[in-house]
């Protein structure tokens, strides 16, 4: 080997910058606890990460291997019992802090290296004087980052996770590679070059990651371009089917004048009061405009509701909508699109009028949003896995939509239950409320 330096990797110096890369990864996340509690998490898990660290100095292969994975389980668990977490975003932001501290790490490491090499750093607090100014600035520029990301966040899938831990863990097999099995050919003729090559694979891991942030980001945005758009012409179809229906009301007010007239001239009082609830029925049934406290939710029920009244169904809405701001526009039209869609096409095909019923319940509870939409069903539903199964003899029966539901109910930790009782077809979203600190 040329020098001692090129194979000493000082392992307190990677343990540092393991924690400091949790404790950035944690920074925008809201936290299970505070205060004391979460400081001594945090110490204890700094504890592990320094002792793991300095004992896998003097060891070799598949010993090192064992001892780095249980300092990065350590590091998980910092971010997944530390923050409010699901394991598959404590997964994905484990693979960012991970390559963020090698990356830092290694290339604090170069740059000491070199300092030494040209006799300008020679004592250990000179070291850890490089350390700490490195660590400012790779942090730093990774903190103002994050935060241009973190204003778009999304919803982590399992198989994002996956992906960028995936490329966490290849980055760093490579890049540590000659460090955990020092006597193999590239070794022996990279030299010096071996610093050069982990930090140039760690850097290219960290931006892979970055890139693929931003490529989610920029997903998001046109996602929600998408979903404006759509509730602009939700909007214009609320407005259109307004003025469809402005010459129709116009005649039942027309009619409605003249019953009154008649009512008036009715000395029965029997049938005077039947009058009256007949007025009171039509009546009702053409407010057709909600008010939930959601906008978007006002405009689509608002929009179904018409719908419901050109088709004689009649669509009752319980809503109190004024919590449900954290659901994103798509995803509140996807549930309640399908769910209502799916509903108004079951009910067509009663001849009965009277049994065309749908219902819309909205509320809060115990920390839970719950959403329920359910309408009458006199053929029987076949269920697979708790879905309704759609045939061909009745195609439009209620499957179409219910996946996209499902998945919809599931981005915000949800459950959705799907179930026939008697003659009401009824869906029903559990959704946990965010936790506001």
């Amino acid at each position: 080997m040329e020098i001692t330096l090129v194979n000493y990797f000082p392992r307190m110096h990677t343990a540092i910058a393991e924690w400091l890369a949790c404790v950035l990864y944690m920074l925008p996340l809201n936290k299970r606890f505070r205060g004391f509690r979460l400081g001594l998490l945090m110490i204890a898990i700094l504890g592990v990460l320094v002792v793991t660290n300095l004992v896998s100095e003097k060891a070799e292969g598949f010993v090192w291997i064992l001892l780095m994975a249980l300092g990065l389980a350590s590091m998980f668990l910092m971010l997944h019992i530390g923050c409010k977490t699901t394991l598959w975003e404590s997964g994905f932001y484990w693979a960012h802090a991970f390559i963020a501290a090698e990356f830092a790490a290694s290339l604090e490491w170069q740059i000491n290296y070199y300092l030494y090499q040209g006799g300008i750093v020679r004592q250990k607090w000179q070291f850890y004087i490089c350390m700490t100014v490195v660590y400012a600035l790779v942090f730093g520029v990774l903190l103002l980052l994050n935060r241009r990301q973190e204003r778009n966040r999304m919803h982590v899938t399992r198989t994002e996770t996956l992906g960028v831990v995936s490329i966490a863990l290849v980055a760093f097999f490579i890049s540590n590679f000659n460090f955990a099995f020092q006597d193999n050919v590239f070794s022996e003729s990279l030299g010096a070059g071996v610093l050069y090559s982990r930090t140039l694979v760690d850097f290219g891991g960290l931006v892979m990651l970055y890139a693929y942030g931003e490529t989610r980001r920029q997903m998001n945005l046109r996602l929600e371009l998408k979903s404006m758009e759509s509730l602009l012409n939700r909007q214009y179809e609320q407005y259109r089917l307004f003025e469809m229906n402005n010459e129709s009301l116009h005649r039942i007010y027309h009619d409605l004048k003249h019953q009154i007239d008649f009512i008036r001239t009715e000395t029965n009082a029997q049938k005077r009061e039947s009058y009256l609830q007949e007025m009171e029925h039509a009546i009702s049934t053409h407010e057709a405009e909600a008010n939930t406290g959601n906008a978007m939710l006002d405009t689509l029920l608002t929009s179904k509701n018409l719908v419901c009244l050109q088709n004689g169904i009649v669509m009752t809405c319980y809503a109190d909508a004024g919590q449900m701001g954290f659901m994103h526009v798509m995803d509140v039209c996807s549930i309640f699109g399908n769910a209502i869609d799916n509903a108004i096409e079951c009910v067509c095909k009663i001849a009965d009028e009277d049994k065309r019923l749908i219902k819309v319940t909205v509320y809060t509870q115990n920390h839970f949003l719950l959403i329920r939409i359910e309408n009458y069903c006199e053929s029987p539903v076949t269920f697979d896995s708790g879905l309704p199964v759609t045939t061909k003899a009745d195609s439009q029966m209620h499957g179409y939509g219910v996946k996209s539901i499902k998945q919809a109910v599931e981005k915000y930790r949800g459950h959705l239950d799907v179930e026939q009782e008697e003659n009401w077809f009824r869906i029903t979203a559990l959704i946990p409320l965010p936790e506001i600190d």
